[in-house]
């Protein structure tokens, strides 16, 4: 069984592991310009623990069984959402745009209104027959 302080060792790692550094990636020079990347850093965890008896089975002679667990989790989302041109003349934005991710909105956005048209289709044709 991990202790405490082996648990707290490993949330600092994980905050260690999505810091700054993480956000803002190393710049490059290109072509005269300093390219800067920018990334939305995201974690979230969860963590649970349970104990719990199981009865004697009848005929037996086990007794009490104890029944212990542990477990937990993570995740680590990062994703590129810009660059950061910088040159002798300027400083600009250039955002990345998630193309799949639009993509996949629309396709929802005409999945509800085709759910919503044909519920109320039905709804005036079963109006109509009563």
């Amino acid at each position: 069984m991990e202790t405490s302080s082996g648990f707290t060792e490993k949330i600092e790692g994980l905050s260690r592991l999505v810091g700054i550094e993480r956000v803002f990636g190393k710049p490059e020079q290109v072509n005269g310009k300093t390219i800067l990347p920018v990334a939305s850093v995201s974690w979230s965890g969860g963590m649970g623990f349970g104990k719990g008896e199981e009865p004697k089975q009848e005929g037996g002679s086990q007794g009490l069984r104890f029944g212990q667990g542990g477990g937990g989790g993570g995740k680590v989302r990062v994703r590129p959402v810009a660059l950061v041109e910088i040159t002798a003349g300027e400083t600009r934005i250039v955002p990345i745009i998630d193309r799949t991710r639009i993509i996949l909105a629309g396709m929802l956005l005409v999945a509800w209104n085709v759910f919503w048209v044909a519920y109320t289709v039905r709804r005036v044709l079963r109006r109509r027959r009563w």
